[in-house]
């Protein structure tokens, strides 16, 4: 740790310099940069203050009905932290009553020190991954209880870790409980030295209260009326151009097809555009109001919070960051709202679900492009095979209904300690 900390210091004028670079790019939020160092923007709320942070904007989703039980049940306030742009806007739009929100200060450890003498929290909430040794640290000398919830570290990310096992031990152990987001993850969280890490249900398989208004799935149901509709969902690069490809060979059979296009990162709205545009594509745009028209070849979702939307009113998806290799993104949401799911080989952060939904004949697996548009036009197809694998996919073992009271009751000796 102390070698940690003796080379955040030596970085801390290249962080200051990454920040700016950042935020040119779109990358961070300018006017907030100084958050980023610690420095509060907001005042700290009166009252025993629960410190929740997500990275980005699923985490942040799965997490925001949890606290708002916890709000609720213990009459406290709310701090959330996020990393990412996309993510802090969307919790501001979506926090519980008087929460608030901030950016994660850096890992240097002045910068920590300065946010959490200002916010002075009673209780840490961690959510998934993200783990900075130089805040944990922070959290155990100043005796903060801390728990982590969702946890989850992949394949990559432990092979990192067990570089520096001591320091991972040490980083880990400040949080009782230690709840995973599976079973392979207990495993994995085990063997860096969580202290008794288990699995009692993953939050993100809950399903999450609508973020959109009745009248609003009207408008696109109507919109989209008896045309064929399939949807690429938390699509990145590469994998936009493999939907306008499917979509280009299935339209000699589906005159009127229309691909709804949901990117993971909705910055990448433009570029998205333009490729479809230079093929010939007809494109309406979320953001801009628009609804899909008979003269749309592809509908473009870049927005945030209403993907559960489209999944209701698509009844085939892919789920992106498969083809492409993030290791894929959660299905709950697409067999919450019945969608037959189709997705690429790279599905390493929710390996067991999918493969659960592989043995159930409840998901179609592709490798390439050519795979997409043939499992596309299979299901388009065949509305029986559709409708049929979204109710097999429905047996998971992981889609329980209480999987928010069940942390909620692992969370209660938390709150007894602050």
């Amino acid at each position: 740790m102390r070698s940690y900390r003796s080379l955040t210091t030596a970085l801390s004028p290249g962080m200051r310099l990454l920040l700016r670079l950042r935020a040119r790019r779109g990358r961070e939020d300018g006017q907030r940069l100084a958050e980023r160092r610690g420095h509060a923007s907001r005042s700290r709320p009166a009252g025993r203050l629960l410190w929740a942070h997500a990275v980005s904007v699923g985490e942040a989703a799965s997490a925001l009905p949890l606290l708002a039980r916890l709000q609720d049940a213990h009459g406290i306030k709310l701090l959330f932290t996020t990393t990412t742009v996309s993510a802090a806007g969307f919790v501001e739009q979506r926090l519980p009553a008087g929460g608030v929100h901030q950016f994660l200060p850096l890992d240097h450890q002045p910068w920590v020190s300065r946010f959490l003498d200002h916010w002075r929290p009673n209780w840490v909430l961690w959510v998934e991954s993200d783990f900075w040794p130089g805040h944990m640290a922070e959290l155990r000398r100043r005796g903060i209880p801390a728990a982590l919830v969702n946890a989850r570290i992949s394949r990559r990310s432990m092979a990192r870790w067990q570089r520096f096992p001591a320091l991972m031990r040490q980083t880990l152990s400040v949080f009782s409980p230690c709840l995973a987001a599976s079973e392979q993850q207990v495993a994995r969280l085990a063997h860096l030295g969580a202290n008794a890490p288990r699995y009692v249900g993953n939050l993100k398989a809950a399903p999450l209260p609508a973020t959109w208004s009745e009248s609003n799935r009207t408008a696109i149901s109507r919109a989209i009326g008896s045309r064929p509709c399939w949807l690429a969902a938390s699509t990145h690069a590469g994998e936009e151009q493999a939907a306008m490809d499917t979509h280009q060979a299935l339209v000699a059979k589906h005159s009127d097809l229309l691909t709804l296009v949901a990117p993971r990162h909705v910055s990448r709205a433009e570029t998205i555009v333009a490729e479809a545009r230079a093929r010939g594509l007809r494109v309406a745009r979320r953001s801009h109001d628009d609804l899909p028209g008979p003269e749309h070849d592809l509908y473009l979702v870049d927005t945030l919070g209403e993907l559960g939307l489209f999944f209701s009113a698509a009844p085939v998806c892919f789920i992106g960051g498969s083809l492409a290799d993030h290791a894929g993104h959660n299905p709950f949401e697409a067999i919450h709202m019945n969608a037959a799911i189709i997705h690429g080989p790279h599905v390493q952060n929710f390996q067991e679900a999918y493969d659960r939904l592989g043995s159930l004949d409840a998901a179609l697996c592709i490798r390439d492009s050519h795979g997409l548009t043939a499992a596309v036009h299979a299901l388009l197809q065949s509305p029986q095979q559709t409708a049929g694998m979204a109710h097999r996919a429905h047996r998971l073992p992981e889609l329980q209904a209480n999987v928010v009271d069940t942390i909620h009751r692992e969370l209660e000796p938390l709150f007894a300690r602050g």
